[in-house]
């Protein structure tokens, strides 16, 4: 009798590692098609994952879906409902998982506010982030977010502001005119590189 338990005890765990191996595959298939912009096959991959680690309680691999699933959404130029995967994503990262995730959905919520021109929303959402950067000594997210702030005070609705500030960890704050900023594209993130590395990369 003990060894019929033990053995389903551990057939039970095989058959875990099997799924959530198979969770990853699922992710990994999934941003090669949002990358070759497949987004009819990236979504059924990502919702796939999204479904089995749901039923899991895989917090990392069901932040990545959904964020993913969002990105896909951002891509399609439906912001409104990749608003609303980003802020399930949100709840995640804030309940499950650490603040470099947290940071990383919060970059991306702040892009849509952008998007819909929704400016003071974009700059709040995107000042969280580049604090929590700040706070967590993450020089690439420092850098990243910083750069998207700087692009906010450049659009048309936000002239009246002369000049920012951008404290870097060990440094005096270094005061940036606005007529040195050079315009770039906001960065989008997502991952890859959330499964391989630091869990975040952008878009260009």
């Amino acid at each position: 009798m003990k060894f019929l338990l033990s053995f389903l005890i551990l057939l039970s765990g095989l058959q875990n590692d099997t799924s959530k191996k198979r969770c990853d595959e699922l992710i990994s298939k999934g941003i090669d098609a949002l990358y070759q912009k497949n987004h009819t096959k990236s979504l059924e991959l990502f919702t796939e994952a999204r479904s089995l680690s749901e039923q899991n309680d895989w917090y990392l691999q069901q932040f990545i879906a959904t964020n993913c699933i969002g990105l896909n959404y951002y891509q399609m130029l439906d912001y409104s409902e990749a608003l609303d995967y980003y802020l399930e994503a949100y709840t995640i990262a804030l309940k499950h998982l650490n603040k470099d995730r947290e940071m990383t959905v919060l970059n991306n919520i702040a892009l849509v506010y952008l998007r819909q021109g929704k400016y003071k929303e974009s700059e709040k959402h995107q000042k969280r982030a580049y604090d929590l950067a700040i706070s967590n000594k993450d020089t690439i997210g420092i850098a990243l977010y910083a750069g998207n702030l700087a692009d906010l005070t450049i659009r048309p609705k936000n002239w009246t502001k002369p000049l920012i500030i951008f404290p870097l960890p060990g440094r005096s704050q270094k005061w940036i005119s606005r007529e040195r900023l050079t315009l770039r594209k906001p960065k989008m993130q997502w991952s890859e590189k959330t499964i391989k590395r630091h869990s975040r990369f952008s878009i260009p």
